[in-house]
């Protein structure tokens, strides 16, 4: 059986007469007559009833019996042919920290789909030691990370921007929009831990010492404000203010929060 023999067998069924299937099959009808006669001795029976004066073929018995067998042939070709061009398709894997998913990269996703290419977008929302593990183990094309403390002979790793150290705090607090660390106390600093760089000017302005209030890993605790108090945290590019501030230290990869009601001061 061979999907010549299938298509043949559908051209009959669809169009009714023997005439009508060569036309559709673009063969001429001794042809197809040929070919469904190779196709019943295959069988091992008629699948069709001929008979003088018959305007539309008819299926006998075999031949109804025929249709289903042909069905499932047809339904398993499509499978298979679905599953080729799955495997044709072009995929594009990344994968970006939570923070940067969802708060910087939601533009770049539209304007990628806006353009309406032939290539599917896989996104993955990875730490950045998982991100390095699954671009080692060829699960990804890129990864966007938030540090430079991927390090791995096997992976090339480039900045890509960087965003300035900002002072996160309630817009009740009492600090400038330039805060001169000198003036900031740890004992009311909600510490972020997850930046290298942030803690090693950290360590460089306050001492490996300094005690925090609060230790997170996660900007989202920003959220622990109190309207009224002094809290703060460092290096988070929450907006631009306006005017612009003189921007002094400096962080690679990407970070963001949500819009919420904050006032974010230039440490310098």
């Amino acid at each position: 059986m061979t999907n010549l023999d299938i298509e043949t067998f559908w051209a009959v069924v669809q169009h009714g007469t023997m005439t009508a299937a060569a036309e559709a099959l673009y063969i001429t009808q001794p042809t197809l007559s040929m070919r469904v006669r190779a196709l019943e001795e295959r069988v091992g029976t008629p699948l069709f009833v001929r008979s003088k004066g018959q305007r539309r073929i008819q299926l006998t018995d075999a031949g109804q019996k025929f249709l289903t067998l042909a069905r499932r042939w047809q339904r398993l070709l499509s499978e298979t042919e679905a599953l080729s061009e799955l495997e044709q398709r072009a995929y594009l894997r990344m994968a970006a920290t939570y923070t940067t998913n969802q708060y910087v990269l939601p533009a770049v996703y539209q304007k990628f789909l806006s353009l309406h290419l032939p290539v599917s977008l896989w996104i993955h929302t990875l730490r950045d030691v998982d991100s390095a593990q699954a671009l080692l183990n060829h699960e990804l094309d890129f990864a966007l990370i938030d540090s430079n403390t991927v390090f791995n002979s096997q992976l090339e790793v480039r900045p890509i921007f960087r965003e300035r150290f900002l002072l996160l705090s309630s817009p009740d607090s009492r600090y400038p929009a330039e805060t001169d660390p000198a003036a900031l106390d740890p004992a009311n600093e909600i510490l972020v831990t997850w930046d290298p760089d942030f803690i090693r000017w950290h360590d460089s302005s306050f001492g490996p010492g300094a005690r925090p209030l609060l230790y997170a890993d996660t900007l989202q605790a920003a959220d622990f404000f109190p309207r009224t108090e002094d809290l703060w945290a460092g290096h988070v590019l929450l907006y631009r203010p306006s005017p612009p501030p003189r921007w002094v230290p400096s962080r690679r990869g990407s970070a963001a929060l949500p819009k919420r009601r904050r006032t974010a001061s230039t440490i310098w």
